[in-house]
């Protein structure tokens, strides 16, 4: 049986002085009545993961503080600040006193902006103060804390079978205790609490193979596909414990856990947990949203009332892009409803990019309404109150087209009245924000819809096809194919996707398999937009293609290629489909992706004609007899084309979009999510979406939004 009034302090030693300055420090402690301290040295021990197992099975102490030799403990109130996080918090199994958010995938803890903690040392080889994030909470929930001194209040062995030296063994149990469900966590230190007088540090040959190992165990990209979501969702916790944890006593506090919010929802975005949904994290939005009820915005914004009897809908945007599909999908929205009685206003949250399509101020002032976008040095809060004021004094109905990680509206739409709030469902394969105040979700397409009703627990889906706009088809190539110095008897296959698309997956790699295909093909060009020459994907298929294949980046004006293009290729194995059905749309056969796996990684099959694949001989076939057959592509263009037109423009489009008004409530209300309901079911796509994400450059992404988010936090 543990002794609960007991604290052992357990080191590996190999120099005694050293040691015994370390005991001396923390002799001068102040103890709590009814403690007692117990030192354990271990001396000739092989490794520190050995040591500290060996000296663990010693000790009948409930806490154990781990700390190196060269450690001294100068906080005189130690005891007494561990055991009270530890009484108070009984899920917090592991304390340091310095540490990251998050782990990085390089798997060294410090390789990132994220760090929290303070410790005095000698690392650069003078003693200083080492100083990182402040922690505001009582302490700050962690993925990794350095070795120095390691704090726990449970007992999980420790991975000498893996570690079998100096290296890895912190950030190692730190893991350990994660999996087992307990947190990590860095104290609040009003000052230091440590000096670690360790000089520089070796990270030589032994620190390489023990990170080597670390990754090995710990990171999916080295250890099966379940472990890429499992990994993924203890990620996600350790930021969703943060916003928890995190108490709102005042306006910065507000703020702070916004970020904290969008730190969470974001993680969930781009390393898919296996879940679309999180009930805690969205019913914790709620309690954001009732703490701000009576709070007014500094400033109004104005938006033209327009005519008596005009329905005026709001979309409301996180950000604006001149490419991809998203922005495309508001711009053809409110195209296709010129012509009926009502006003379309567009309000931009965050805009991140440089500048904003221009389109989206002619559409909105051409229906009467206005393009908004708010100041980026507003405060999250003041968005909040802001978007909430326009949306209750104009909106007779508002269109979230957000992105999957912006908290604003679900806290400005976290009250029981005002306009009905629908969600135009723009990544139906992902994570998102905005369950619980959605009283509708828009789903685009049939698996979208499934995947809103059973694992989003929306309260309603209402089917309305991605809107396009009506391009006429190209009847003479040579004209345009003269401007790009291309031969009329040359064949052009065309494919539009961003880089991380193409990310190779289980036998499914693009560029190899179309290499396959310009091998038994004659006179083909293929033209790839979305990736830049210098990826590294687009380096390796230029040495299998020769002068066959062209890459040309990103940019807007894309015409010219539709204009090109005899055959459309979708992009696998994740497909575009606002590239495909525009493609559909100007009479250009689409050939559908080769990856099977799930409905949500590709357009929607068009008609009977469509062809699925049952494996990429039967593909590659398929495609070299279009490439061969003029009136075989012409002929399933035409049939794609119709089945696009009467889809996704038009009378049938508008009469989805008039049916919606019938369907959603006249009255906004909120629900909270039940955090009961089994919604964690993982399916094949899962693990596809998780492990494209992580074999492609999404970490560094996520990466890249995380700093620049904590960076935002610590302005209040």
């Amino acid at each position: 049986m543990m002794n609960d009034k007991k604290i052992a302090f357990i080191y590996c030693v190999n120099n005694r002085d050293l040691y015994e300055e370390s005991v001396r420090y923390v002799k001068s402690l102040h103890v709590p009545d009814g403690y007692e301290i117990e030192f354990i040295a271990i001396e000739g021990a092989q490794s520190i993961t050995s040591g500290y197992n060996q000296a663990m099975k010693q000790t009948d102490a409930k806490y154990k503080v781990y700390l190196h030799q060269d450690v001294f403990i100068v906080n005189k109130s130690f005891i007494y600040d561990i055991l009270s996080l530890f009484e108070r918090y009984p899920k917090l199994g592991l304390l340091g006193v310095a540490g990251s958010k998050y782990i990085p995938s390089s798997g060294v803890w410090w390789e990132t902006d994220l760090k929290y903690g303070k410790v005095y040392d000698s690392i650069s080889n003078i003693l200083k103060l080492n100083q990182f994030n402040e922690v505001r909470e009582d302490y700050e929930s962690v993925e990794a804390v350095d070795g120095l001194i390691i704090i726990t209040q449970y007992d999980l062995p420790w991975r000498d079978d893996l570690f079998k030296g100096w290296h890895f063994y912190d950030v190692s149990q730190c893991r350990e205790f994660i999996n087992a469900g307990y947190e990590v966590g860095i104290p609040k230190q009003e000052l230091p609490w440590c000096v670690h007088d360790c000089g520089i540090c070796d990270v030589g040959p032994s620190f390489q193979e023990a990170r080597w190992q670390f990754l090995s165990e710990y990171f999916p990209k080295f250890n099966g596909f379940k472990n890429t979501i499992e990994f993924n969702r203890s990620r996600f916790d350790v930021f969703y414990q943060a916003f928890k944890n995190t108490k709102v006593d005042d306006i910065s506090s507000i703020n702070r856990k916004i970020i904290q919010a969008k730190m969470a929802a974001t993680i969930a975005w781009y390393a898919h947990p296996g879940f679309y949904v999180s009930p805690e994290l969205e019913n914790g939005l709620l309690e954001i949203a009732k703490k701000t009820v009576d709070l007014k915005p500094k400033e109004k914004i104005e938006l033209p009332m327009g005519n008596k009897g005009y329905k005026k809908i709001l979309h409301v945007m996180t950000a604006a892009y001149r490419t991809g599909g998203h922005t495309r999908a508001v711009e053809r929205w409110i195209l296709n409803r010129l012509d009926k009685n009502e006003h379309h206003s567009v309000i931009i949250l965050e805009q991140d990019a440089p500048d904003i399509p221009n389109m989206l101020y002619e559409v909105s002032e051409t229906s009467g309404g206005k393009c908004i976008v708010l100041n980026d040095n507003l405060s999250y809060l003041e968005k909040v109150l802001m978007l909430r004021d326009i949306s209750l004094s104009w909106a007779d109905l508002v269109v979230l087209h957000t992105h999957p990680d912006d908290p604003i509206p679900s806290i400005a739409y976290g009250i029981n009245y005002g306009p009905p709030i629908v969600l135009y469902n723009h990544a139906d394969h992902a994570f998102w924000l905005g369950a619980n105040i959605s009283d509708l979700v828009i789903d685009g397409r049939g698996i979208g819809f499934q995947i809103s009703k059973e694992r989003r627990l929306a309260r309603g889906s209402h089917l309305i096809p991605l809107p396009l706009v009506a391009s006429r088809q190209f009847e003479n190539k040579n004209e345009i194919r003269r401007k790009f110095n291309i031969p009329d008897e040359m064949v052009i296959l065309l494919t539009i996707a961003d880089s991380y698309k193409f990310t190779p997956y289980t036998g499914l790699n693009y560029f190899e398999t179309l290499s396959k295909i310009l091998k038994k093909s004659r006179n083909v060009l293929l033209i790839i937009i979305g990736m830049d020459e210098k990826h590294p994907l687009a380096q390796k298929a230029k040495s299998l293609m020769n002068h066959n294949i062209c890459f040309l980046g990103t940019f807007s004006n894309i015409e010219d290629f539709y204009k090109l293009a005899d055959i459309y290729i979708e992009s696998f194995p994740i497909g575009s489909p606002t590239a495909a059905l525009d493609a559909a749309m100007r009479g250009i056969p689409v050939v559908h992706s080769l990856n099977n796996s799930s409905p949500l990684f590709t357009v929607e099959i068009f008609g009977e004609t469509d062809k699925g694949f049952a494996n990429e001989n039967e593909y590659i076939n398929y495609v070299v007899e279009l490439i061969n057959s003029k009136d075989e592509r012409c002929l399933l263009g035409e049939i794609q084309r119709k089945a696009v037109l009467k889809k996704h423009i038009g009378e049938m489009w508008n009469k989805r979009v008039d049916s919606l008004f019938s369907v959603v409530p006249n009255r906004h209300s909120v629900k909270l999510l039940n955090t009961t309901k089994n919604i964690n079911q993982i399916e094949s796509h899962d693990v596809v979406w998780s492990r494209v994400q992580f074999l492609s450059n999404y970490s560094e992404v996520l990466n890249i939004k995380l700093n620049s988010l904590q960076r935002k936090m610590l302005s209040y």
